[in-house]
């Protein structure tokens, strides 16, 4: 009942008759960023509600505050004996925990990866969008909807975020971190001219494209343009497995991206020395190794950012009581590229857009780079599947955002699979929300061919 109806009840002043206070927990924005807020649940004791998943669990020290307590005596028959002493403890409000979230761009987020699923009855999809120069999460859209007021009615399994949880074989946004290797190390350069087949035996492995295409001489950035695994096993061979590994790993792979949120998955990333034959190869493009969306996002946004990688952030701070805020130390910073190598891997990206396999990405009016990713699925009994992803970023002449769509197991006819309109649905709207204005400068893409009527053949 309302306070107005307990005090008028009172006011009868029936014997014996009290009042027990009961908290609830609610939630006005519904499934709105469900997962990351997770739920809570009723204690043992069945007084007070305690966190069960998402920052609800997480962050159930800042949020729980502690309780108050009221001594009195009472007679035999349990009535209260008057002007008795009265000891009384009062609670302590919890902090409430500010989020990096945009709602607004949450909700858009969200709804985008919803229609996806939807179109393509896939697993699972997810979008993240990221602060560049800060790394702060802005929106983590998960297609499956959790409403934290009735928990219940969804799968165990996507009652938290599949983004931090959820980790997969990547397929070709996996070359971002090879390509940017190769050229920090000075093995290659975006211009340098290579001959491409279509496939290359590699110490008895043969690699293949996932298309036929008739061999070509192209630069290096149009080996990532076009996505050829050819290509990019040839530049990648120019290092060691361990020059090849310490880079991935300074990317942040294998390693759990913690954010506040439980069940952070690492993914799987073997050492050097325990690659088998083929996956020496193939962890090049993609395969043999796992990792999770919010992965896929900190790698583009360490190449966005000049080469520094910030560790992700979703927690902003902790207001108090008294109104003031505890913010959160600055986000860990590390350098893993050259900014040298950074600013010539956006022009790499930016060539995917213009001339490459992320033409559908392009967004009017704005400088767009990423990389598309195809990655095969592991089942139980092998490969069953695939994974459909694009990393992006714009505006790449001050580079602000970064955002990843990613589609797991869609069903039907593979070659209408994309996730193009995910993302540009996503990144404008980004953009328009925090008036970013339009591209003034020139594309400075890569050329893919070495000649310019082989060029025009895409």
């Amino acid at each position: 009942m309302t306070p107005e109806v307990r005090n008028e009840v009172n006011e009868i002043g029936i014997p014996r008759l009290s009042s027990l206070l009961r908290s609830e927990r609610q939630y006005p924005q519904g499934v709105i960023a469900g997962p990351l807020l997770g739920f809570v649940k009723n204690s043992e004791d069945q007084t007070s509600v305690v966190g069960a998943e998402g920052l609800e669990l997480s962050q159930e020290d800042h949020l729980a505050g502690t309780e108050g307590s009221r001594k009195y005596e009472i007679s035999a028959d349990g009535v209260r004996i008057p002007v008795t002493e009265v000891e009384e403890t009062p609670a302590v409000n919890g902090q409430d925990v500010l989020l990096t979230i945009d709602s607004d761009i949450n909700y858009v987020a969200q709804r985008a990866a919803e229609k996806k699923r939807d179109e393509f009855n896939a697993e699972w999809v997810s979008v993240v969008a990221m602060e560049v120069k800060t790394g702060k999460i802005l929106a983590i859209g998960d297609s499956a909807e959790l409403d934290p007021n009735d928990p219940g009615a969804t799968d165990p399994e996507f009652r938290h975020s599949t983004s931090i949880t959820r980790a997969f074989e990547p397929g070709s946004t996996g070359k971002a971190a090879i390509f940017a290797a190769a050229i920090d190390q000075g093995v290659v350069k975006p211009t340098d001219v290579m001959t491409v087949p279509n496939k290359k035996t590699f110490t008895k492995e043969t690699i293949n494209d996932s298309l036929r295409h008739p061999t070509y001489d192209m630069t290096v950035a149009g080996v990532f343009a076009r996505s050829y695994n050819t290509g990019t096993v040839m530049i990648g061979s120019k290092m060691s497995k361990q020059t090849r590994y310490d880079y991935m790993r300074a990317f942040g792979l294998g390693t759990p991206i913690q954010v506040g949120l439980n069940g952070a998955s690492a993914g799987q990333l073997a050492k050097p020395e325990n690659w088998d034959r083929r996956q020496q190869y193939t962890t090049m493009f993609g395969q043999g190794y796992s990792q999770t969306v919010l992965h896929t996002a900190s790698i583009f946004q360490t190449l966005a950012n000049g080469g520094v990688r910030l560790s992700p952030s979703l927690i902003e701070g902790y207001r108090n009581d008294d109104g003031s805020v505890t913010k959160i130390p600055d986000p860990e910073q590390k350098r893993v590229v050259k900014e040298t190598t950074a600013k010539e891997m956006l022009k790499v990206m930016e060539s995917v857009v213009d001339y490459g396999t992320g033409y559908k990405e392009a967004i009017p009016g704005y400088r767009v780079g990423g990389k598309t990713g195809t990655g095969q699925a592991a089942g139980d009994k092998g490969y069953d599947g695939y994974t459909y992803s694009f990393a992006g970023v714009a505006p790449l002449e001050d580079p602000q955002y970064v955002v990843v769509a990613t589609m797991y197991r869609p069903k039907g006819d593979w070659k209408a699979f994309t996730v193009a309109d995910t993302f540009t649905d996503v990144m404008s709207h980004t953009l328009n929300t925090f008036n970013v204005p339009p591209s003034t400068t020139d594309s400075e893409a890569y050329d893919v061919f070495a000649g310019k009527e082989q060029k025009k053949s895409w």
